[in-house]
């Protein structure tokens, strides 16, 4: 003794299991660490960085499809190198915590920030390159959509408005009528169908009606299409209601959380969290191709929380697209909450998830794996 094994971690802990199985204690629920929280504390830039990240495989796949010769290998290096020392493990100086806005630590933190600023530069630009080389001209009024996975998908589309001007009639490259839709932010929706993987397809935009498509609707505070009914609790914003056509069960809790459900903890009081404020709904966008609802409203620990709940035709789910704009904690603790340098007190903003399937399951996708 000791008898030394080599093996798997896998192989260890199920020999640990088959030996102390019944004497080691289980627990349930969560307890998160906080080491995390740095991602909270700079929501921007992890937000820029994970966006960057997204846009550089896209970027890799337009180039390899479109003009591999040149590929800019070394380009490319430099801005994953970007992406990689914004998401290392920490989030600046050490004493970030207790000591937030002396020089030391402003002076570490710009240096961590400018990760995730210069590979997001970066990585526009290849992107850019990508799809318009040096010395290329778009033909006028037309639009190529690429589809950089290795599946068929059939998505919506939103062109900016400055892309768009052209008109909303969209015809295909075989000349037929595209179902669109005109946006209220000036975008124009395009149902492009059938794209195949690592391949495109070219629209042509004009002027002229375009084509009524779809059973999607908004009708605050309710929302509608072909396969999905949702509605919104008038006081609260969240979803109380959602329903899947031919099904009377109501997936969502109506419960004390309901489906994007806002709440605030403010301190170490999680307790007693806070809702928002009055919520206005109006609808947004009204369909037929998209439609949805927009909810404002004040919200403590933010200048104003914005969420939209849109569906589109014929599609079976529901997106959320939740805005908020945070304030900075400029508070006085109170004696024996933890706080930051005495100024800043610890809070969390949360958006609560609570549906009634029974016996249903929940999959998350994070990084790498499903979470169950």
């Amino acid at each position: 003794s000791p008898r030394i094994v080599i093996s798997t971690t896998a192989e260890a802990f199920r020999e640990m299991e088959r030996r102390h199985g019944e004497q080691i204690p289980s627990y349930q629920g969560d307890w998160t660490p906080y080491w995390e929280d740095g991602a909270g504390s700079s929501a921007r830039e992890t937000a820029i960085n994970r966006n960057t990240a997204d846009r550089l495989v896209q970027a890799e796949t337009l180039w390899a499809l479109l003009n591999p010769a040149p590929f800019p290998a070394a380009q490319f290096h430099e801005a994953w190198r970007n992406v990689m020392l914004y998401s290392e493990h920490t989030w600046g100086a050490h004493n970030s915590v207790t000591e937030p806005d002396i020089p030391f630590v402003k002076d570490q933190w710009k240096i961590k920030q400018a990760f995730a600023v210069e590979g997001e530069r970066q990585s526009k630009q290849l992107l850019e390159k990508a799809v318009a080389p040096p010395g290329s001209a778009r033909l006028e009024g037309t639009i190529d959509v690429f589809n950089t996975t290795c599946r068929v998908r059939s998505e919506i589309v939103f062109l900016p408005k400055e892309l768009a001007a052209a008109g909303e009639r969209v015809l295909s490259a075989q000349g037929q009528a595209v179902p669109s839709q005109r946006l209220s932010t000036g975008e124009l929706a395009i149902l492009a169908t059938c794209v195949p993987g690592f391949s495109s397809r070219r629209f042509t935009l004009s002027s002229g009606q375009p084509v009524d498509f779809g059973r999607a609707a908004a009708d605050a505070p309710a929302l509608r299409n072909e396969h999905l009914t949702v509605r919104l609790d008038p006081k609260t914003g969240a979803i109380v209601e959602l329903r899947t056509e031919g099904n009377d069960a109501n997936i969502a809790d109506g419960g004390s959380i309901a489906v994007n459900d806002f709440f605030f903890v403010a301190g170490a009081d999680s307790q007693h969290p806070q809702r928002g404020g009055p919520v206005k709904i109006s609808a947004k966008e009204k369909g037929p191709l998209v439609a949805s609802l927009l909810v404002e409203s004040d919200a403590p620990g933010c200048n104003k929380l914005t969420r939209e709940i849109r569906l589109v035709a014929g599609k079976d789910y529901v997106e959320i697209i939740n805005t908020i704009d945070k304030k900075r904690m400029e508070v006085k603790p109170k004696p024996g909450d933890w706080n930051y340098a005495g100024t800043q007190t610890k809070e969390g903003l949360h958006f609560g998830y609570a549906f009634n399937v029974p016996g249903g399951v929940m999959r998350m996708d994070i990084p790498w794996a499903v979470m169950r």
